[in-house]
């Protein structure tokens, strides 16, 4: 899984497209060993995961994930055939995606950064909205000593609180993952 790409802005069609209009069947989240996060508490509004999130859609697997090519970091998304093995996955489905899991995609906002003065914009956040309501952003970023989601381009963050995701937006951001940002 280590070719995959930072997603540049002119490429957000293909993004969409991998998710659109599919129903949401399962969500695994990698953690390393050493990181100190395991499965995600059931309750919590946000979820640190050090590497990657699969989505098992009726479409497919799609691997969300951060990645840096030179100086453009941003995430990836591409289609896998699942979360790999002997690895420390863990199934995330029993936690907040629970309202979203069998649901269908039915709305994707992507968020845009300039990671070098210069640079492309590079995709750093992912919203999905799912047709019976619920809303989940996955994005680059960790969260502080107090749980406030912060930028940091080598770990993820997935938000359920649509006011914390709506707030959290990255110094070098271009636009947010929804409508009017």
């Amino acid at each position: 899984m280590t070719d995959h790409q930072p997603v540049l802005r002119p490429d957000a069609g293909h993004v969409r497209q991998l998710l659109l209009d599919a129903r949401l069947d399962a969500v695994w989240y990698q953690q390393t060993p050493g990181s100190g996060l395991g499965a995600p508490p059931p309750d919590a509004a946000t979820h640190e995961v050090d590497l990657d999130v699969v989505l098992r859609l009726s479409t497919g697997a799609v691997w969300l994930t951060w990645q840096r090519e030179n100086l453009v970091e941003g995430l990836a998304v591409d289609p896998v055939a699942g979360p790999g093995t002997g690895t420390h996955w863990y199934d995330a489905g029993a936690s907040r995606w629970a309202a979203a899991v069998g649901d269908t995609v039915s709305e994707v906002g992507l968020g845009w950064q300039v990671g070098e003065a210069g640079g492309p914009e590079s995709l750093w956040a992912v919203r999905l909205g799912f047709a019976g309501g619920a809303e989940v952003l996955v994005a680059m970023g960790e969260l502080d000593g107090e749980d406030r989601p912060g930028y940091f381009p080598e770990s993820l963050l997935v938000l359920f609180d649509r006011a914390e995701a709506r707030g959290y937006l990255p110094a070098g951001a271009t636009a947010g993952a929804f409508p009017g940002e």
